[in-house]
C-alpha cells in the first residue's frame, strides 16, 4: 500500500512539473437568468389570437455558462453551453428544458457552440471554424449558431470576411441531399463615424431530393413547415409548404447592403436586402417556387434630455401570388425563427429576452400565409433611460401590418403593441426587471363565419395546383394579448 501511495505522489509530482509545458489559460464567463411569467401568449412559434385565451404562469431559467482556452494570443478555442428548464418539467429524462420536476435529476446540458480561432502571425488573416455564432443583417437573414468556418481579413478600415457553412446533411455518402449555405461580406469605414458595407450569399437547398425528406417539408427531418405555415389553418387540412411527396431542390441567392453614420445629433442605421432564385419542384400538385423580392430597415437613435430615443421602420416584401417567397432566411430552415429583436417588442414580434417559451404574432419576418409571403410593415419607437436609485427603464411602441392582403378577410392591420421594462441593479452584474406589454389585435386576425365558409369553400372548388393552405375556423373578435415577467438576471 506504501509504494502505490508513493507512486500516486510521483505522478502527481511529475504531471506538476511538467504543466507548464502545456499549461493554457482559461477564462470562464456567462450569465444565468431566472424569469417568472403571466401572460395570455400562450404557446411557442407563431400566434394566432383566438377568443378566450387562456392565462399561463410558469417559471422558466436559462445559464449560458462559457468557457475560454487561450494557448497563446494566436490560438484558443471556446465553449458555450446551454441549460434550459421549465419549473415541473419531467426529470429523470434526456431532453431540453427538463429536470425542473421533483428530484430534478436529467440530461439537459446543450452544445450551443463550440469552435477554435486562430490567427496567422504578422498578418491580418484570423479563423474561426465549428458550432458558432454567425449573425447578419441583425439576425435578418441569420441570427443562431451554425457549423461553420468564417475566414476573416482586417485591414483597419476596411474589413472582408468569407464564410461557409453546413445547415444540414441528411447522408454523409451522398452530396447532393446537403443544406450549404456561402457568404461573402465587406465593410469600409469612412472617417470617423460613416461605415458602409454589402454582401453576396447563397443557399443550396438539396435537402429535398428524397420525397418527403426536405427541411422545408412538414414530414422532413426538421419539420421546420410547422412553424413557418399559418397557424391559424386546421392541422389536419392545412397543406406543407413543399407537399411532402414531392421531391424539390433550392438555389436562393441574397444581395445587401447596409450603412451606419451620423447626421448632427442622430445615429443612423439601416440594410435594404434583394432575394432571387427558385425551388424547382418535380411534384404535379403544384408548381416551382419562385423567390423574389426586396426587405430593408431604417433606424434613427439620439439622446433627447436624459434618454435615448430610437424609430424603426421595417419592411418585408410580400406577393399577391401563390407559391412565391420574397423572404427566405435561417428562419426557414430551423425549428425556431428568424431571431430579429431589434423592434424591442414582446408580442408582435420576437423577444430578445425569451427562454423556452418563445411567440410572437410575426415569429418569421417571411410571414408566410396561404403558401406566400405576405411580408411585414413595421413601425417601433423606444425610449430608454437611466433613472435614480440604480433604476433605469424602457417604454416601447410599435404596430404591424401584413404587406399584402390576407386572402380570407382582405385585411392587414395586425395590431399595435405597448411595452415597458423597470430594471433595479442590485450589484454590478446583477439585475432585477419587471416586463410588461399589451398588444391591441387588428383586424387582420378576426375572421367570420361567412368569412370562413367562403375561404373553405374556395378551398374545396379550387384547383390543387393552387396549393391554397387547408380550411380556416371563424374566431371572430379574439381577445388581445398581454405579458408580464419578473426577471432575475446575474451575468459574469
Amino acid at each position: 500500500m506504501k509504494r502505490i501511495f508513493v507512486a500516486f505522489v510521483a505522478v502527481g509530482l511529475i504531471a506538476a512539473l511538467a504543466a507548464p509545458s502545456f499549461a493554457a489559460e482559461l477564462k470562464g464567463d456567462g450569465a444565468m437568468k431566472l424569469k417568472y411569467i403571466v401572460t395570455s401568449e400562450y404557446g411557442t412559434g407563431q400566434s394566432y389570437p383566438v377568443k378566450k385565451i387562456p392565462t399561463k404562469r410558469l417559471t422558466t431559467m436559462r445559464a449560458n455558462p462559457r468557457l475560454q482556452f487561450i494557448a497563446n494570443e494566436y490560438t484558443s478555442f471556446v465553449w458555450t453551453g446551454e441549460i434550459d428548464v421549465d419549473w415541473g418539467s419531467s426529470s429523470y429524462t434526456t431532453d431540453r428544458g427538463k429536470g425542473g420536476a421533483l428530484a430534478a435529476d436529467t440530461t439537459n446540458l446543450e452544445n450551443k457552440s463550440l469552435y477554435l480561432r486562430f490567427a496567422i502571425p504578422e498578418t491580418p488573416v484570423s479563423f474561426t471554424g465549428g458550432l458558432q455564432p454567425f449573425w447578419t443583417l441583425d439576425g435578418a437573414l441569420t441570427g443562431t449558431d451554425m457549423a461553420a468556418m468564417v475566414v476573416r481579413v482586417d485591414l483597419d478600415d476596411t474589413k472582408i470576411t468569407a464564410a461557409y457553412s453546413r445547415w444540414w446533411d441528411f447522408d454523409g455518402n451522398s452530396i447532393v441531399d446537403d443544406v450549404d449555405f456561402w457568404h461573402l461580406y465587406g465593410t469600409h469605414k469612412f472617417g470617423k463615424t460613416t461605415t458602409i458595407g454589402g454582401f453576396f450569399s447563397y443557399l443550396k437547398d438539396g435537402s429535398g431530393h428524397t420525397a418527403g425528406q426536405g427541411v422545408l417539408q412538414g414530414n422532413g427531418s426538421n419539420n421546420v413547415a410547422w412553424l413557418t405555415r399559418n397557424s391559424g389553418m386546421d392541422t389536419a387540412t392545412r397543406k406543407e409548404l413543399i407537399p411532402a411527396t414531392a421531391t424539390y431542390d433550392g438555389d436562393v441567392y441574397m444581395l445587401a447592403v447596409e450603412g451606419s453614420g451620423v447626421l448632427g445629433p442622430v445615429k443612423l442605421q439601416g440594410w435594404a436586402m434583394y432575394e432571387f432564385g427558385q425551388y424547382d419542384i418535380d411534384n404535379n400538385v403544384i408548381k416551382d417556387i419562385d423567390v423574389a423580392g426586396f426587405s430593408g430597415t431604417i433606424i434613427a437613435s439620439s439622446d433627447i434630455g436624459p434618454a435615448n430615443v430610437s424609430g424603426q421602420f421595417l419592411y418585408v416584401q410580400g406577393n399577391d401570388d401563390e407559391d412565391k417567397f420574397s423572404h427566405i432566411g435561417a428562419g426557414e430552415y430551423q425549428l425556431a425563427g428568424e431571431f430579429y429583436y431589434r423592434p424591442g417588442m414582446m408580442i408582435l414580434m420576437c423577444d430578445g429576452d425569451d427562454i423556452n417559451n418563445s411567440a410572437a404574432l410575426a415569429y418569421n419576418l417571411s410571414n408566410i400565409w396561404e403558401n406566400r409571403t405576405l411580408g411585414l410593415i413595421g413601425g417601433f419607437v423606444n425610449a430608454r433611460m437611466k433613472l435614480p436609485m440604480n433604476l433605469s427603464g424602457k417604454v416601447g411602441l410599435g404596430g404591424l401590418w401584413s404587406a399584402e392582403d390576407r386572402v380570407a378577410n382582405g385585411e392587414t392591420d395586425m395590431g399595435y403593441e405597448l411595452n415597458g421594462s423597470l430594471t433595479y441593479a442590485v450589484a454590478p452584474n446583477a439585475t432585477i426587471a419587471f416586463n410588461a406589454a399589451y398588444a391591441w389585435i387588428g383586424d387582420f386576425y378576426k375572421v367570420s363565419q361567412r368569412q370562413a365558409d367562403d375561404y373553405n369553400a374556395k378551398v374545396m372548388n379550387s384547383d390543387p395546383k393552387d396549393n391554397i393552405r387547408g380550411t380556416l375556423s371563424s374566431n371572430g373578435q379574439p381577445d388581445d394579448i398581454y405579458y408580464t415577467a419578473l426577471v432575475f438576471r446575474v451575468a459574469m
